[in-house]
């Protein structure tokens, strides 16, 4: 039956598509709606809400039908239909709609029916619409409650309006139900008839009335609203205060009356004796208060209990500035063990210099609870000042606590990078590194030193290059210090830093990342002194590799250069044209600066000046393969097809004291194309030169 029904509301909706319905109009789908077959009724259901408003009127009737199946799906469909034409850009049929839908509510129609017009009505009705016949309802006790729930869900001007009309005739308890809409609906124009149920003589109707009023941020509403509390019995009085406090909310949200918010919560939380409305008067304070609120919140929190005494300090939480915080930490004193507990969190959680002292006095209670919470507090301060009392307590405090007062204090130098404060993180570490005196515990230290430097650390870290067990994380410091030094103004010290990681480490990727960090740097350091980087260069090509003797063939001459020849090289004349590298590690893109080319050479020419004789290397990468020459003499040739990068090849040379050519022959089989060179010691370090002025 089930599968059968499924195939049948298909194969409607296919032939619907397709223009067309089993009986071939909406009168035909009204009909199967209405009629005794199921499945066609199913059909119906789902195809009837394509047609939209059209659809409203036939199906009207059908509400009022004896079969509940029948009366149930045409109530749906058209809940379907006003939904979907209360959306934007369907006003002309949202207005449609709503017009028949208000027949369902006339006078002559059923109790039952008008509950369903009342229904369907809510998402029609669009601002500036009709709303007299549903206020009509508002006089019928039987369905009074639920057109002031569809007045409330319309929401619209003249709903309010109409719900502030029906006020002074209305008995005690439906003027509450219907305060309590005007209340959340908050127009203006409600006001006057709303101020006018302040003098009502049922105290319910003044609570809800104050309530009602009490978003508006009037201050002339304040001893209003009091005198409505004066008169309230015990049934009324929490409403009463709480329209109250709500209208404090109100006025401080507003601005200019700051001073009556305060003096209403502090009226609140002298004389009442609600918990549940102290604390609310509380965290008003909290909210909008200052330092002058700290004290009416210590005095209610020290008389009302454990309830209040929480409630304070979730007030704390809110309070901002410098003399609240100075004011919370004078008062912290005044709290119970368990209040002291929430406020040491909160102390840590501000991240404030001025929240720490009473933290670290916790430290040193020997209470083990406070201690312990002072101890985590501290370690997620983010404030340097916390510091030195962790590493203490590490080191020489109860045994129970020193590996976690350890840890805390890892964790607050860390916390302080996690914070976007690298520089503050590395002054963490390094003054974590001066308290300890263990060397693991300075081994961490150096390991957070490295992950975040800092110029201030260059006379630390060199030290700890004299102790084995650090002088590797020494080295990984002292590396990641050579940028904040040279942009500290420290060149020497810069250098000094490199060379020494450079003597220790020699490895490419170290010394390019040691490089990098200079990049943009203005300082008298570069790569060329650093790295003993070749940036100068006279540049020519491209030369075609028509045949595989071309790897041989001198196209400039080679070994013997003239920089002012021309070479003629098939429709072109080619010249040497200078190039300066800006990298650095000084590569150079053959692809931009010679030719975007396949299979060709391209020569690379510079003159360096050394002061004396010295026995050095030339460390080339090179995409693809290279050929050098150093003083006319070829000291390297490796066909090769591959991706640049550092070092790929070392060629021994011996360097003249004075001038020394250096001719470079870059092959290109494909993809990218270039080359960097270096000239250094056997052991990496920069052979130190200069280039003809």
């Amino acid at each position: 039956m089930y599968r059968s029904a499924v195939a049948s509301i298909l194969f409607v909706v296919c032939l619907a598509m397709a223009g067309m319905s089993p009986a071939g109009e909406l009168g035909g789908l009204v009909r199967d709606l209405a009629g005794p077959n199921e499945e066609a009724r199913a059909a119906a259901r789902q195809l009837l809400p394509r047609h939209g408003a059209d659809a409203v009127e036939p199906l009207l009737p059908l509400l009022e039908h004896e079969n509940m199946p029948v009366s149930r799906a045409a109530f749906n469909v058209l809940a379907d239909i006003a939904n979907a034409v209360a959306a934007p850009g369907r006003e002309a049929e949202r207005s449609q709609v709503a017009r028949l839908l208000m027949t369902l509510i006339a006078p002559e129609r059923s109790a039952p029916t008008k509950r369903m017009g009342l229904r369907l009505l809510a998402p029609v009705v669009a601002e500036g619409g009709d709303v007299a016949p549903i206020t009509a309802l508002l006089r019928e006790p039987e369905l009074r409650e639920e057109a002031r729930s569809t007045l409330y869900l319309i929401g619209t001007r003249e709903a309010a309006r109409a719900l502030a009309d029906a006020l002074p005739a209305a008995e005690p308890a439906f003027a509450c139900g219907l305060l309590d809409a005007i209340e959340k609906l908050q127009d203006p124009a409600t006001v006057p008839a709303t101020r006018t149920c302040i003098a009502h003589g049922d105290p319910a109707v003044r609570a809800a009335a104050a309530r009602a009023l009490a978003w508006t941020g009037d201050v002339s509403l304040v001893p209003v609203l009091r005198e409505v509390c004066a008169q309230a019995g015990p049934d009324t009085q929490f409403a009463a205060t709480d329209a109250l406090l709500h209208l404090a909310d109100a006025i401080a949200q507003r601005g200019g009356n700051w001073e009556w918010s305060m003096r209403v919560y502090k009226d609140v939380l002298a004389a009442s004796m609600d918990p549940k409305l102290r604390t609310m008067a509380m965290m008003g304070l909290g909210r909008y208060g200052d330092e002058t609120a700290v004290p009416a919140i210590v005095e209610a929190a020290s008389s009302g209990g454990a309830e209040l005494e929480a409630a304070a300090v979730m007030a704390f939480e809110s309070l901002n500035g410098a003399g609240a915080a100075k004011a919370m930490v004078a008062a912290y004193p005044a709290f119970s063990q368990d209040a002291r507990l929430g406020l040491i969190g909160l102390f840590g959680r501000r991240h404030d210099t001025r929240f720490v002292p009473p933290l670290i006095q916790e430290l040193e209670s020997g209470d083990p609870v406070l201690q312990l919470a002072a101890l985590d507090a501290l370690a997620g301060s983010q404030v340097l000042d916390a510091l030195p009392p962790l590493a203490q307590l590490a080191e020489s405090g109860p045994e129970n606590l020193r590996q976690r007062a350890l840890e805390g204090a890892f964790q607050l130098a860390g916390s302080v990078a996690t914070g976007g404060k690298s520089d503050a993180a590395g002054k963490a570490f390094l003054r974590l590194y001066s308290l300890a005196s263990e060397d693991p515990v300075r081994l961490r230290a150096l390991e957070g030193i490295a992950a975040h430097p800092v110029a201030e650390a260059y006379d630390v870290v060199n030290a700890a290059l004299d102790v084995e067990a650090l002088r590797g994380a020494a080295l990984s410091a002292l590396a990641g210090l050579v940028g904040p030094l040279a942009r500290a103004g420290s060149d020497d010290k810069a250098l000094a830093a490199f060379q020494t990681v450079a003597k220790a480490d020699p490895a490419p990727e170290r010394l390019l990342a040691m490089a990098g960090q200079l990049q943009g740097v203005r300082t008298g350091l570069d790569t060329t002194r650093l790295l003993g980087v070749v940036k100068h260069w006279h540049l020519i090509g491209p030369f075609e590799w028509a045949e595989e003797a071309d790897w041989e063939e001198a196209f400039v001459g080679e070994p013997d250069i003239d920089l002012g020849a021309t070479y003629a090289h098939g429709d072109a004349y080619l010249d040497w044209t200078p190039h300066q590298s800006q990298d650095a590690v000084g590569a150079v893109n053959l692809m931009a600066t010679v030719a975007q080319r396949d299979r060709c050479f391209a020569y690379a020419y510079t003159t360096i000046i050394v002061e004396q004789p010295v026995d050095a290397q030339l460390r080339i990468g090179s995409d693809d393969g290279v050929m050098a020459w150093v003083n006319g003499t070829r000291v390297w040739d490796n066909r090769v097809d591959r991706g640049m990068a550092m070092d790929q090849d070392i060629a021994d040379v011996h360097l003249a004291e004075g001038a020394n050519a250096i001719l470079l022959k870059i092959s290109q089989g494909a993809g990218g194309w270039g080359f960097c060179m270096r000239i250094t010691t056997a052991d990496g370090l920069a052979v130190p030169f200069s280039h003809p002025e």
